[in-house]
């Protein structure tokens, strides 16, 4: 389960290619690190009684429920956690991990919420997810801070902004093919089996998109349990266009050249161009053999990619 923020990229700009503006890093954290079942126990329980965003399940069922509420069981808080636990531990134990998410049987503390909880290394080391409907990912965001404790790494990506002029852009993918293809060559098992070209990355990022459909991330591969993947982003709000009843393609393309408009997502007034981002997560995310993103080791692996990806962008 994730819903992971993202970070302020850091640029980390050289001499660039030509039609290249910017290289940046990126990271996204989701999951609170806990030690011992005691551990999930408290941070569980400071949910319920100190975090004050927690109250918002409680107000938000208060309001759906109307004089329904007043007939709700109270609790005590030992309670309300154990029980959240003694339905978690045997998954947890057996399966790795453990989600669900609570609707009116989790009134009022967990209504509308979802709570996960995975096992990690071979230690007694937990990971804690929350989320509900009403702030999102933020209440797992508050109760890090509130513990002092800082999110575990959920991914780290490379994003490659491209130059703008007079409110287009234009992208040759001729150019991206050669640093992609060093990528996957440095791949202990790289999943594309033929060599990357402006024309394969045109139809899998502009050709296999239309109005109603956006084709996976390309796979390129995957090493010491990370995969990597790449992918167009942003490319959807500019492109197509009601022209009465037609949807209209805005996008051009020339041999390996696509071009188009700027676009804006929905009432936003800031318009932005297509992004190339490349990301970097565990292979396996859940159970026994998922990838420890709480391991020095596995950060420095993914840091390795991470780098090595964006210096294949930037002039050597």
């Amino acid at each position: 389960m994730q819903g992971p923020d993202q970070t302020e990229p850091n640029s980390i700009n050289k001499e660039l290619p030509p039609g290249i503006a910017r290289v940046s890093l990126t990271e996204s954290r989701s999951g609170i690190p806990l030690t011992g079942w005691d551990g999930v126990r408290h941070a569980l329980k400071t949910y319920v009684m100190e975090l004050p965003d927690a109250n918002i399940a409680v107000r938000e069922f208060m309001q759906v429920s109307g004089p329904l509420s007043a007939y709700l069981p109270v609790l005590p808080v030992d309670v309300i956690v154990d029980d959240v636990l003694t339905e978690a531990e045997s998954p947890v134990l057996h399966n790795g991990r453990w989600v669900r998410s609570y609707d009116y049987e989790g009134a009022p503390s967990f209504f509308k919420t979802r709570v996960g909880i995975q096992k990690v290394g071979t230690e007694e080391d937990y990971i804690l997810y929350l989320a509900n409907s009403f702030s999102g990912i933020t209440i797992e965001e508050e109760l890090a801070d509130f513990l002092g404790i800082q999110r575990v790494v959920a991914s780290k990506g490379v994003t490659i902004d491209f130059a703008v002029h007079d409110d287009t852009f234009q992208i040759d993918f001729t150019h991206m093919a050669k640093p992609i293809q060093q990528v996957v060559k440095s791949l202990d098992h790289p999943f594309p089996r033929r060599r990357m070209t402006g024309n394969i990355l045109l139809k899998q990022f502009v050709f296999n998109r239309t109005f109603d459909y956006s084709p996976p991330p390309l796979v390129l591969g995957s090493t010491n349990g990370l995969e990597v993947t790449a992918d167009l982003k942003n490319d959807w709000f500019g492109r197509f266009k009601h022209v009465g009843r037609v949807i209209q393609d805005t996008y051009q393309v020339h041999k390996s050249v696509v071009s188009g408009p700027l676009g804006a997502e929905h009432s936003e007034q800031t318009k932005s161009a297509p992004y190339l981002y490349f990301e970097i997560t565990p292979q396996i995310k859940w159970g026994p053999d998922a990838s420890d993103t709480t391991d020095p080791q596995v950060i420095a692996n993914i840091d390795h990619l991470q780098r090595m990806i964006a210096e294949g962008f930037g002039k050597k």
